[in-house]
Order: structure tokens, then C-alpha cells, then sequence
């Protein structure tokens, strides 16, 4: 039940199609995990506070360095060296005191992926760590929930929306793109190429707004799709991927049956192998 003041606050919100009254109760009863408070998890995790949703759990280790502020705009000058984590947790709740917010200051990895996800709705991750995004795909299968899985760098970004579970016959997972990590290195982060901050600002609202169309169910939903962003084009790809019979994990004889960590381990000859066919691709 939506407080008075609450509809004061969403009301731009309640008047839209598809959301009013009903749609906005379904955001205060939401929850949703955020893996990572960075680039992409700051506008991720202020937009999802601002819209309403009841219950946000991220988790994020790291303390704010003064080399964030580039793109992190959760955070500000006079924080540089505290906990990222607490500081925004604090940010967050001065902006909507009426949601929960669940800080885990801690990696998210394989002793608390499924303990983590217990009980979310979605789970949308914005690191820059390759092992992470293999790891929120394994878990989400596993745990049957929706995933966003967000990557920015240089001048470009993607959101990639895997199957929603298990569940789902017929819909691919992270690993129908990518059967395994890249090779150690091959992947440069954004402290070895840059980025652009105003593209973590871009990828991460377009994250937001993906995930609040999950949680009302309206719209076409990104689900089996790679969105890419090009600034330096200034273009938007949307481009679906089919669910592969030979997928480590959704696959029609699939060899991971638990979760594990992903490590940066594959030679480079391999991982080019087991890039995407062609006919997985438009």
C-alpha cells in the first residue's frame, strides 16, 4: 500500500502507461540485487532508489579513490578513501528513506552468490570484473531469476540480458555468447584503456530502466538480446543470440553443474575458438 506522500513522490511515475498505482505497489514490493557500486552500479543503484523500488541489496567491497569521481557519481570529493559501500548506502537513503537498503560489503563470489540472490526478483551486474559476470550468470540460472549483466569501456558499452532461468526452454545464457573466460589480459579494464564517463552514465540509466520494465513486465523485454552502444557513431545495436545446444551450462548436455569461479586461465587459441558462430549472430 502506497503511502500519501509516496504518491506524491512517484506520481510522475503512476501516470505513466503501464505503471499507475499497481505498477508502483509492484516496485515497493521488488527486490533486487546490485552487484558492484561503480561506473555503471552508481546510476544503476539511483535510479532504482529514486523509482521506488522496496528492497535493494548491492554489494560492493572497495573504498572510493579519487580516480572513481571520473564517472561514479554516487560519491563525492571529500569521501575519496572511505567505504564505497557505506557511502553509498548513505547516499541512498538520504535520496528515498521509505526502500530498504541491504549493504554487503563483500566480493560477490561462490560461497554467497545463491544466499545473495535468495529471495531477489533480478539481479543486475555492473563490474568490470569478467570472472563476476560469468559467475551472476551461473547463479541466476540456477536460482531461476532475470539478469542484466552491464560492461562499459572506452567510448562503448553493452547490456546482455541472458534467458531468465532454467526454466525458460529455449532461451540462451552468457555462456551461448561466451562458453568461458578470454585469456588473462586479453580484456582490458577501464584503468588500462579508460572509459568515458558520461557512457557509465548512459549504460547504467539504460540498465535501470531495463530492469524497472522487468519488474512492471511491460514493454519488449531485452531478454536473449546484446544491446551495444557506440558514442563515437552515436548508434544503438540490439542484437539477439540463440540459446547454443552445445552451452556448458544451458546446453542440451551441459558440464557445469555447480557453481565455480571462472578463471582467467583459457589460452587464446582455445577462447577464439569458442567465440560466437555465425549463426548465432543476425
Amino acid at each position: 500500500m502506497l503511502e500519501r506522500s509516496e504518491l506524491s513522490r512517484y506520481s510522475r511515475n503512476i501516470l505513466l502507461s503501464g505503471v499507475g498505482r499497481s505498477g508502483q505497489e509492484k516496485l515497493k514490493s521488488s527486490r533486487v540485487l546490485v552487484i558492484g557500486a561503480g561506473g555503471l552500479g552508481s546510476p544503476v543503484l539511483l535510479y532504482l532508489a529514486a523509482a521506488g523500488v522496496g528492497h535493494i541489496r548491492f554489494m560492493e567491497a572497495d573504498r572510493l579513490d579519487l580516480t572513481n569521481l571520473q564517472r561514479q557519481i554516487l560519491y563525492s570529493t571529500h569521501e575519496v578513501g572511505n567505504s564505497k559501500g557505506q557511502v553509498a548506502r548513505e547516499h541512498l537513503q538520504q535520496l528515498n528513506p521509505n526502500i530498504e537498503i541491504d549493504l554487503r560489503e563483500e566480493r560477490f563470489d561462490t560461497e554467497n552468490a545463491l544466499e545473495a540472490l535468495e529471495g531477489m526478483d533480478l539481479v543486475l551486474e555492473t563490474t568490470d570484473s569478467i570472472p563476476a559476470k560469468f559467475l551472476t550468470n551461473d547463479a541466476a540460472y540456477f536460482a531461476g531469476r532475470p539478469a542484466l549483466i552491464g560492461g562499459v569501456l572506452r567510448y562503448h558499452g553493452t547490456i546482455i540480458a541472458p534467458g531468465r532461468s532454467s526454466h525458460s526452454v529455449g532461451r540462451p545464457c552468457y555462456r551461448c555468447l561466451f562458453p568461458s573466460a578470454p585469456p588473462s589480459g586479453a580484456v582490458p579494464t577501464c584503468a588500462d584503456a579508460g572509459v568515458l564517463g558520461a557512457m557509465a552514465g548512459l549504460v547504467g540509466s539504460a540498465m535501470a530502466a531495463e530492469a524497472l520494465k522487468i519488474l512492471l513486465e511491460v514493454g519488449e523485454p531485452l531478454s536473449g538480446h546484446l544491446l551495444q552502444f557506440d558514442m563515437l557513431e552515436s548508434s544503438f545495436r540490439r542484437i539477439p543470440f540463440s540459446r547454443d545446444p552445445l552451452c556448458p551450462l544451458c546446453g542440451d548436455q551441459p558440464s557445469i553443474l555447480e557453481l565455480k569461479e571462472e578463471p582467467l586461465l583459457a589460452e587464446e587459441e582455445d577462447f577464439l575458438d569458442r567465440l560466437p558462430r555465425q549463426d548465432q549472430l543476425p
